[in-house]
């Protein structure tokens, strides 16, 4: 969730449920190499929290998500801390929200819908793979592959939580999911992502609507003053 995209009162529930959590997750003992990482506004990025665990000898990295910020912030951090790591990111051309045009030799696009030829669901799950050997990882959650959710550290920072395993226990789960199969599959055309950021920006044009028109009252007991302020274009206010 995002601060000006999702109601204040839901942003802050969020927040108030964070705090209740994050003492169980600071005080809780690791279950073997799993664990609960989770982020607000105010605390320390996911991504920095992840570097912390995962060794920096990754070979390869593959990312599957279905929103993405427009400087695909995340992918151009990933390769700035993994700099000798192939990243390779899945995703469905059909659904995908990108509204950035990748830049070349970050990373390779490949159709993950090739993956799970059985399923025609619509492609939601996000989820990161650092392949390393016995040092592997896989981490998978609330946050899609964004700058608000892994990299924002300000009031424009999301709330999030994912879970981190390392080890074998990150080579099965990545295997059971079949994120793996990322790395042997071809890379989609410059064609299709440029129909994707177009896609994109039509479908969030349509997407956006007027305010609510909103009246807020502020009673002053000592003035005996009522001022009435309105949140709206007064143009598209309905009087009638």
């Amino acid at each position: 969730m995002q601060r000006g995209k999702s109601a204040d009162p839901l942003l802050d529930a969020a927040l108030a449920v964070g705090e209740f959590v994050n003492p169980f997750i600071l005080n809780a003992v690791p279950a073997g190499n799993v664990f609960a990482l989770a982020h607000s506004p105010s605390g320390t990025s996911l991504i920095d929290q992840l570097s912390e665990r995962v060794t920096s000898n990754v070979e390869r990295i593959g990312v599957i998500g279905a929103f993405f910020d427009t400087e695909l912030a995340l992918i151009a951090e990933l390769k700035k801390r993994w700099p000798m790591a192939e990243i390779v990111v899945g995703i469905d051309p059909e659904s995908l929200q990108m509204p950035g045009s990748p830049p070349p030799g970050v990373a390779r696009y490949v159709d993950a819908r090739h993956l799970w030829t059985d399923n025609k669901n619509y492609l939601h799950a996000k989820a990161i793979y650092f392949e390393a050997d016995q040092d592997s990882a896989f981490v998978s959650g609330s946050a899609n592959p964004s700058r608000p959710a892994w990299i924002s550290q300000a009031s424009n920072g999301n709330v999030e939580a994912v879970l981190l395993r390392i080890g074998q226990s990150a080579i099965d789960t990545a295997t059971d999911v079949g994120i793996c199969g990322l790395f042997d599959l071809d890379s989609v055309g410059e064609e299709v992502l440029k129909n994707v950021k177009t896609r994109t920006a039509i479908e969030r044009a349509s997407n956006e609507v007027d305010p609510v028109p909103l009246l807020i009252g502020i009673a002053n007991h000592e003035s005996g003053n009522l001022d009435i302020t309105l949140r709206a274009d007064l143009m598209s206010f309905d009087h009638a």
